[in-house]
């Protein structure tokens, strides 16, 4: 089982900055309790970097309050990378490592029993990356919204927890091994009872409450001395640095600004795998509400071509990133494209100016060079270039959400068919996928490559493959890999070694000749540390090119549009 992730995800629609002084106060209690954690403060415009909310609701067609969005964005956050979740509303009382740990030993935990007909509270949550019960929670989510308008539910949320205990006993049995801690003590100060004399109620130095819920609805007439939020120092000022970062929830997103557009990749080859990079970087930029802008070849056109109108420098921005090149000529970049780094791999013996002197000046000039794998980032290094580990941008592909009964399928993939006579008799397949087309086509080979992630999201349980690039977007959605190198002479297989070089840290690489060892079952790697790192880098890089422009997540609904519980 992965360890919990040290991070402490919040969000806070309208942007932290503009919350009101209750939600900064409560914000600023996670960070100052918790000096070792990350704490990531999210609003309406960085939503979208990190997960999609469109793959369980549509804002535009459904009726989704701020508050039925909030608990979508948890359990993808969870799913996806792991953590602690908190409503911006949650007040730390207790550092979390005093108390969580025994906690969240079977990787998920949740205060329990906050109300007769649920069964757990929603708004302190933890798991691990891709735990069983976030993960059936998530599924059951996206099955609940698809094809509704609204719900006419409050608590569908927990409705939905609850549901899955009476249907699916793995999930009941799961539960029954969480430790629980009942949801009295957080809501000792809720409602009412925030206007309350303090000396009445449960003192706040009570650290039997590790935290305690609250709400920004505060009505400043009810406000006296001595009061449980004059107690707890939520009547004092927050000092600016509390405050900056972004993170608010009622019914206007934060305005949108034009955004800048990136240059993006194209390939002129057969193999897919280029293709399904492309796609990666696409949901990368439109992550970050960067707008795709026009293609260059990344073979013919690096050197010569000079794509559009360049921003305020005369620059244009673009992303290099996978399998770099076949034409030795066309290197290094024309010095009118702006370049980003990340994911990026070099193949000297076939276009040897990749390491030749103009191009090191260039990495040096525009660096610091995201490498796809250690083979790239060792040959950089060692000349001098400031380079880090990104891995590729295919591990950015989220975990697929929904349906989960349809994902059956066994994958076969491979260049060619070869690999079906190494399998073993036992293996019961599904399907054979050929990543090569056929075509040097981009635009039909794009098409495949959507084809295949799609198969991958829909119904693929398990993929054995002798291509990166079916490897590592299967590894990226939580599918189980065999791996294995591919057939190939002397040459090509020291070629393999290389390019495989940091997929091998992660899961098992087989020779197709020795099988005794290999698991069918497939395997997993945690990769929630190399989304975030790819993310974090590519926010980071990308502020040389201005600005980052905004395109908030959203419409989202006024809380009335859910029915007020009976």
């Amino acid at each position: 089982m992965s360890t919990l992730r040290r991070t402490i995800w919040t969000l806070w629609l309208q942007g932290r900055s503009l919350a009101p002084p209750v939600i900064q106060h409560c914000i600023a209690s996670w960070e100052r309790m918790n000096p070792t954690w990350e704490v990531r403060v999210l609003d309406a415009g960085t939503v979208g970097r990190y997960v999609d909310v469109g793959d369980v609701v549509d804002l535009d067609r459904q009726a989704v309050t701020a508050a039925s969005l909030s608990d979508i964005v948890r359990l993808l956050l969870l799913r996806e990378y792991g953590g602690v979740w908190v409503d911006a509303s949650l007040l730390c009382t207790r550092p979390l490592d005093d108390w969580l740990d025994p906690c969240v030993a079977e990787g998920f935990f949740a205060f329990s029993d906050p109300g007769p007909d649920r069964p757990v509270a929603s708004w302190f949550l933890a798991a691990v990356e891709d735990d069983p019960l976030c993960a059936a929670w998530t599924d059951a989510t996206a099955d609940f919204w698809r094809g509704r308008a609204r719900s006419d539910d409050y608590f569908w949320f927990h409705h939905l927890f609850a549901g899955l205990l009476d249907t699916d006993r793995s999930f009941r049995d799961r539960w029954a091994r969480v430790p629980k801690v009942h949801a009295e003590g957080p809501h000792t100060y809720l409602g009412d009872r925030m206007y309350e004399p303090v000396d009445v109620l449960r003192p706040p130095a009570d650290r039997s409450v590790p935290l305690v819920k609250l709400t920004h609805r505060i009505d400043p007439d009810r406000v006296r001395p001595g009061c449980v939020l004059d107690a707890l120092g939520l009547l004092v000022p927050v000092a600016p640095s509390d405050t900056d970062g972004g993170n608010a929830g009622p019914q206007t997103p934060v305005a949108g600004v034009d955004a800048r557009r990136v240059v993006g990749q194209k390939v002129a080859t057969e193999n897919i795998g280029d293709h399904l990079q492309v796609l990666a970087a696409r949901q990368l930029l439109g992550g970050f509400g960067f707008v795709g802008g026009a293609l260059v070849d990344r073979d013919e056109e690096i050197a010569t071509g000079v794509v559009g109108e360049g921003g305020p420098s005369g620059t244009v921005p673009v992303v290099l990133h996978g399998w770099h090149k076949t034409n030795s000529d066309q290197w290094p970049p024309h010095p009118q494209f702006d370049p980003l780094y990340l994911g990026f791999h070099v193949r000297p013996h076939q276009a040897p100016t990749l390491l030749g002197g103009a191009a090191i000046d260039h990495y040096r000039a525009n660096g610091p060079v995201g490498c796809r794998d250690e083979y790239t980032l060792g040959a950089l290094r060692s000349r001098g270039v400031e380079a880090f580990l990104s891995n590729c941008l295919t591990l950015l592909f989220r975990r697929p959400v929904g349906r989960p009964e349809l994902r059956t399928e066994v994958l076969v993939t491979s260049r060619d068919d070869r690999i079906l006579g190494y399998l073993p008799d036992g293996l019961h397949y599904d399907r054979f996928v050929s990543h090569y087309s056929g075509s040097t086509d981009f635009d039909a080979n794009l098409r495949q490559a959507q084809d295949v992630l799609h198969r991958y999201r829909t119904h693929t349980r398990l993929v054995v493959t002798t291509l990166l690039h079916s490897a590592l977007p299967a590894l990226a959605m939580g599918i189980p890999v065999v791996v294995f190198y591919p057939v190939n002479d002397a040459q090509g297989h020291h070629s393999d070694r290389e390019r495989f070089s940091t997929l091998e840290t992660m899961v098992p690489v087989h020779d197709l000749d020795d099988q005794a060892d290999v698991d069918w079952r497939g395997s997993r790697a945690p990769v929630a540390d190399a989304k975030l790192a790819l993310l974090d880098a590519f926010a980071a890089l990308s502020a040389r090119w201005g600005p980052p422009p905004v395109h908030p997540v959203g419409p989202w609904q006024p809380p009335g549009a859910l029915p007020v519980p009976g």
